[in-house]
């Protein structure tokens, strides 16, 4: 079994905060050119040997990092009064989908969150 090196740990980090910041602010279509460009600005760097992929990134997504943002959600959440907004809509393949909106006080970030 391979151990894991620090380049390995810091490249694995870097790979979960690019994931989180995608799945924030932009499409994940568009991460294929991200990488690129960071893979030729970052020679010599950890970041040079980066693969970013739409796979790759749409599963760290939904099997890495939502899986730990619903965890802190629902400790957040845990004896606490929200309120939920919840919305359907069926598109024009007939696919239903759910947008759920919860609207609570953080104690943890001391603030109202969406």
């Amino acid at each position: 079994m391979k151990k894991s090196t620090s380049v390995d740990k810091a490249l694995k980090k870097a790979e979960l905060q690019l994931a989180a910041s995608i799945s924030c602010h932009c499409s994940i279509s568009s991460i294929d050119h991200i990488g690129e460009i960071i893979q030729q600005c970052s020679k010599g760097s950890v970041l040079e040997k980066l693969k970013m992929h739409r796979t790759k990134y749409s599963r760290l997504i939904s099997e890495v990092l939502s899986v730990a943002l619903k965890n802190e959600l629902r400790d957040d959440l845990e004896g606490k009064k929200y309120s939920i907004l919840m919305d359907e809509t069926t598109d024009i393949s007939s696919e239903k989908k759910v947008c759920l909106c919860i609207k609570y006080f953080s104690e943890k970030h001391l603030c109202a969150e969406d």
